[in-house]
Formats: structure tokens, sequence, C-alpha cells
């Protein structure tokens, strides 16, 4: 199983995952809204992100140094859009440390964990359609990557999260 975070160009995802993932999208950094705390989080460039529903796979990716490395893959298959599985689900805090499940979205780990080591990350997102793809045919594909790569931030069906792994990364 490769590790994400050494695979460093979009090109070498296409070939480890066999999906023609797009170019990144570059998504920004995590803001809050002027005149909260960070319990209202976004993300400065999120309008970039297509916003029309569609079952596919995508991918978060983080920069550091010069290098854009993939940390959680996720699944598409709902009536809502990219922009807002990406802001509303795996970023926004009532949808995970602020929420009754307990719970926190991979993509949200990735950015406390770096918060609390002052390091503030820039964001990508690439994915790919699979519009002849029923939901649990795009599940099927989702657990398929997940078999080949562990991502730092992918808990279920990979190895765990890995946020030590991230932070000497960053340091």
């Amino acid at each position: 199983m490769i590790r994400g975070e050494k695979i460093c160009s979009i090109s070498d995802f296409r070939k480890i995952t066999g999906f023609d993932f797009c170019d990144y999208v570059k998504i920004g950094k995590v803001v809050g809204k002027a005149g909260k705390d960070d319990t209202f989080r976004t993300l400065s460039l999120a309008t970039r992100l297509e916003n029309d529903p569609f079952n596919g796979l995508y991918m978060v990716a983080i920069k550091v140094g010069g290098n854009i490395f993939p940390v959680y893959v996720g699944k598409r298959s709902s009536d809502h859009g990219l922009r807002h599985r990406i802001v509303q689900c795996e970023f926004n805090y009532k949808q995970n440390e602020g929420g009754e499940r307990g719970t926190v979205q991979g993509p949200s780990d990735v950015w406390r964990t770096l918060k609390e080591i002052g390091f503030d990350a820039t964001y990508y997102v690439s994915y790919v359609r699979l519009p002849t793809h029923s939901g649990d045919e795009v599940e099927r594909e989702e657990d398929n990557v997940l078999g080949k790569i562990d991502f730092i931030a992918n808990a279920v069906k990979n190895n765990g999260r890995r946020m030590g792994d991230l932070v000497k990364i960053v340091e």
C-alpha cells in the first residue's frame, strides 16, 4: 500500500487509482466568518468548486513546502454538489467537533492538527465524475482506492488516521 503523502503529482495519483481525476482545484485556506470565532469555517476559494450533484470520487490535498499531496479521499453520491460536501461536511464545525455525533471528518482533523502546530495549509481538491455508477458502485470504487493508498486522514478501511505523521511532515 502506498502512503498518500508519497504521491506528489496528480498524474501519479491518476495512475495509481486508475481514474482520470481532474487537475487540482485550489480551494484556499480555512477561514472563519468575520466577527466570529472558528465555529463557522469555510474555505477562502470554495466557490471554485463545482456545485452540481454527481456520483464520483473526490480527494482533498494540502500544500506543504512546494509539494501538494493527498490526505483524504471520499465519495460523492447525493443530491448536493461537491462544494456543499467539502464546505458543509468536511470542514464545517457543526458537522464535526461541534456536532452531536462527536466525530470529526478527516479534512477537519487535518485542519485542527495543523492549526495546533501553527501551520496554515492551503487546500486543494481533485475529483472524478462516475456518471454511470450507482451509489453502491461508487462506494466500491472508494474502497478500491483506499485499498491502494493509505491516506493520512482516512480512518475507515485504511490503517487509521495518522496525524502524527502529518505533524512530522510539516515540521
